[in-house]
């Protein structure tokens, strides 16, 4: 079949599918919030089965604004451009961040408060970089993400082994509630023993020195002081 046929039928089989279901509507983009389009653009995508290869012909029949006119000026033919590099290419565009930091900040990313906080910003960037990079499997984001958990979760979950992305969130949070702390004994300061300050004892005390003639008056040696 030819291509344009091809996308005119499969265009064909969108509108039969969104009449029959409930009502839906593409996104536009004018170049705002580009990661809440394509979630956006891929749930209707998922819903009402468009092929991969179809994607980017029907999204940029709805972009507008100066994204129409960032599209226009790539010069890019919309059938022969797949459409995780088509999103890579609107995030290095009008995104604040680049794929590249994006992938970055992706394997940096530690747990520095709860299981749910690191599991939001896991998923965030995730998405990102499945569209750099779509080959990547279940597995290795697995890994990844056991890999920036807290010390004292990552060394219990691993002896879950998991398998999936909802197991291992499951079990990182059971985790945390449970609290697994370290089960060494608190290490304590022994209190040093307050030592008394030192005061001269005043019987210690030199007497007042007697001259010579005084000495010899009473009849005592001038060294010792004694008769």
């Amino acid at each position: 079949m030819h291509p344009d046929t091809q996308f005119q039928a499969q265009m064909q089989f969108q509108h039969r599918i969104v009449t029959k279901g409930p009502k839906l509507s593409f996104p536009e983009f004018d170049g705002t919030d580009v990661d809440g389009w394509i979630r956006k653009a891929e749930k209707y995508f998922e819903l009402v089965r468009i092929l991969n290869e179809d994607r980017v012909q029907i999204a940029v029949l709805y972009i507008q604004g100066k994204a129409e006119f960032w599209w226009r000026e790539t010069g890019s033919t919309a059938h022969q451009l797949p459409w995780h590099q088509f999103c890579a290419m609107l995030s290095d565009r009008f995104n604040e961040i680049s794929t590249c930091d994006a992938i970055g900040q992706f394997h940096s990313l530690k747990q520095t408060q709860s299981v749910t906080d690191y599991v939001e910003k896991f998923e965030n960037l995730m998405s990102l970089v499945k569209r750099t990079n779509p080959a990547l499997s279940e597995t290795y984001f697995v890994s990844s993400f056991i890999s920036g958990l807290k010390e004292y979760i990552q060394h219990h979950l691993q002896c879950y082994k998991p398998t999936s992305l909802s197991q291992v969130f499951w079990y990182a949070k059971r985790l945390e509630q449970a609290n697994p702390v370290s089960t060494k004994p608190p290490f304590f300061i022994a209190a040093q023993k307050q030592q008394k300050p030192w005061i001269k004892d005043t019987k210690d005390k030199e007497q007042p020195a007697n001259t010579i003639a005084e000495l010899k008056a009473a009849g005592k040696c001038f060294k010792c002081r004694e008769p």
